[in-house]
């Protein structure tokens, strides 16, 4: 769902529900026995949001862009061949400030100057995971970026 509230504010919401049941099925590579079937990256519930707001400035079409989002995810399979391993659930906040169409020369080009974050509360969690060699050496995991900050500049001609 998206909302634009108002000529400046715009919000919006999403929610996902994933509940797949699928049988155990034969799996040649052990004899055809039957093997537990589910699938991966895809949480049981995720959640999403954002807002975004522009603030004119002045009469040259000059604006402050403001937008901050947020994702939600349950824990998910990584490895078909793991039904019992899941990885980490997890929760990002991202964010953007920039100015916008700032006029450049005579011929009606412009500049975008944007300062971006992502994973704003450098939360931490697994996703990917596998238990496949948890005998010899453990799990092996993979986590997700940390916090990251960029500049980024656009010109439109």
């Amino acid at each position: 769902m998206t909302l634009r509230v108002t000529d400046e504010l715009t919000v919006g919401a999403s929610y996902a529900y994933t509940q797949v049941k699928i049988p155990p099925t034969p799996n040649p590579f052990l004899g055809n026995v039957l093997f537990p079937v589910v699938v991966v990256f895809t949480p049981p519930n995720a959640a999403a949001a954002f807002a975004d707001y522009e603030l004119p400035l002045g009469s040259g079409g000059m604006s402050a862009r403001f937008h901050l989002d947020a994702a939600y995810s349950d824990a998910a399979y990584s490895f078909q061949s793991e039904p019992t391993v899941k990885t980490g659930s997890s929760f990002i906040v991202n964010g953007r400030i920039g100015l916008s169409d700032i006029p450049v020369g005579t011929t009606g080009q412009t500049f975008t100057l944007s300062l971006w974050g992502r994973n704003l509360f450098d939360e931490t969690h697994i996703y990917r995971r596998s238990a496949a060699n948890a005998g010899v050496l453990g799990d092996y995991a993979n986590f997700n970026p940390p916090r990251t900050f960029g500049i980024e500049g656009t010109v439109r001609f």
